[in-house]
Order: C-alpha cells, then sequence, then structure tokens
C-alpha cells in the first residue's frame, strides 16, 4: 500500500477541528500505512493530558494498533486532568517546555529519522506551554530551524464541519505554513447506519470550501483493533 499522505519525510503536525474528533486514530492509520512502505519515523505527543503514569496514551494507542515499536512513540510531558496542557500543567505545579525548546527536540528528531509525525491536543490553538503559544508558534519555531513542517487536520463529518475545517485551515495557511489535506477521523456507513444528508454533502463539499485537498476517512471503529484499523481507509469516492 502507498501511503495516502502526501508527505514522506520532514514533520507533519496532525491537529483536529476540536477535541476528540479522531486525531489519534488518523495518526495510528498514517503510521500503519507509512510502516507498510519502509518509512523510517517517529511518532511524538508533546503533552498529554488526562492521564495518570501508566495508562495508555496517545502515542501508546498509535503504536498498538500501527505496530510501531514503542521506543518509537514519545511522549514527551504527561499531566493527570483532561484539560488544555497549559491549563492542566498551571494546576500541577509543572513548567512547560517552550514551543522553540520543542521545535529543537523535533528538527533533532528529524534529522534522525526520515518522517517525524507530531500529534497536537484539541485544536490547532490549543495552548501547549507555559504561555499558551500551540501549534502555530511550534511551526514558526521549526520554520525558523529550517525544518518547516506541514499540517494534517482532523475533521468531524457532522453538521458544523465546514466551519471548523474552514477555520482551521485558514488558521494555519495565513499564518504562513502549509495543509498537506484533511481526513475525516469517523465515517459512518458501518453496520447498516447510512451517511446522513448534511454528512453526505459535507465530505462532497470540504475540499472546495476550504481549499485544502480531501485524502479520505476513516471508517467509524476503526480503532477497536489493529485488525479493525488495517481496513478503516476510506478514500474520497468510496464515501460517496
Amino acid at each position: 500500500m502507498t501511503t495516502k499522505l502526501p508527505v514522506t519525510s520532514g514533520i507533519v503536525i496532525i491537529t483536529g477541528t476540536d477535541t476528540d474528533v479522531g486525531k489519534s486514530i488518523v495518526t495510528a492509520e498514517l503510521t500503519r500505512q507509512l510502516l507498510t512502505d519502509g518509512t523510517d519515523l517517529v511518532v511524538v505527543k508533546p503533552t498529554q493530558t488526562g492521564l495518570e503514569p501508566g495508562e495508555e496514551g496517545d502515542v501508546q494507542l498509535v503504536g498498538r494498533l500501527s505496530g510501531l515499536a514503542p521506543e518509537r512513540c514519545l511522549e514527551f510531558v504527561r499531566l493527570p486532568e483532561p484539560l488544555a496542557p497549559t491549563t492542566a500543567a498551571r494546576r500541577a505545579g509543572v513548567t512547560l517546555a517552550p514551543m522553540a525548546d520543542v521545535a529543537r527536540d523535533l528538527a533533532a528528531l528529524a534529522r534522525e529519522h526520515q518522517l517525524v509525525l507530531v500529534e497536537g491536543a484539541g485544536g490547532v490553538t490549543v495552548g501547549l506551554d507555559g504561555v499558551g503559544d500551540g501549534l502555530l508558534e511550534l511551526a514558526d519555531a521549526l520554520t525558523t530551524l529550517g525544518t518547516p513542517p506541514v499540517f494534517v487536520v482532523v475533521a468531524r463529518p457532522g453538521l458544523g464541519t465546514l466551519n471548523h475545517s474552514r477555520l482551521t485551515c485558514d488558521a494555519i495557511t495565513t499564518r504562513g505554513h502549509a495543509v498537506a489535506g484533511l481526513v475525516v477521523g469517523s465515517w459512518p456507513g458501518v453496520a447498516g447506519v447510512a451517511p446522513d444528508l448534511a454528512e453526505s454533502c459535507n465530505i462532497a463539499e470540504l475540499a472546495d470550501f476550504t481549499g485544502v485537498p480531501l485524502l479520505g476517512a476513516l471508517r467509524a471503529g476503526s480503532g477497536a483493533s489493529p485488525e479493525a484499523l488495517a481496513s478503516s481507509w476510506l478514500d474520497p469516492e468510496e464515501t460517496r
């Protein structure tokens, strides 16, 4: 299988239009595709919130579903409360590294590996350090270091996603960064459940409305197991 991600080297940041849109499952599926193609990669979660030590986090889920080795699934910081990282760190009395420092760590990984996948937290403007800087500031810092990233945006299929997707893509592109494409994180149509009217219209209009290509969609329930994930990808024409 050839990966559906149109970028196979450098740094790719995976963000979402909101929280719980399927970022981790999309990251797992892209990782699985890249591994199948023989890509040398690591997956990074700069800040994981809402979990205690020993619980499975997003990068551990990515590794379990995709088959990526645990030593290539990197989590920089873990915070217990299920809040935005800036808030969770302040409440926990933890000082988060500024985005410039995170960028240097990611750039170093990019020199060692063909591809670095970075999964954000929530949406693209969510604060990831002590002053509230997030993925956009991280992308700025990476660009300054000579390792400009590209983004993949994960979206919901239902009502409201056109607005949220365009706002997210516009926030990225007006900052001067590239969006490689959109992925719908949980597409209905399994177990006899058909997409509703809004979902069917949205998936047909997302690319034109945002100006960003639709790479594909993942079937609902694709994160249930590695086997489910392996058959989850739908190209855009397969959703219609």
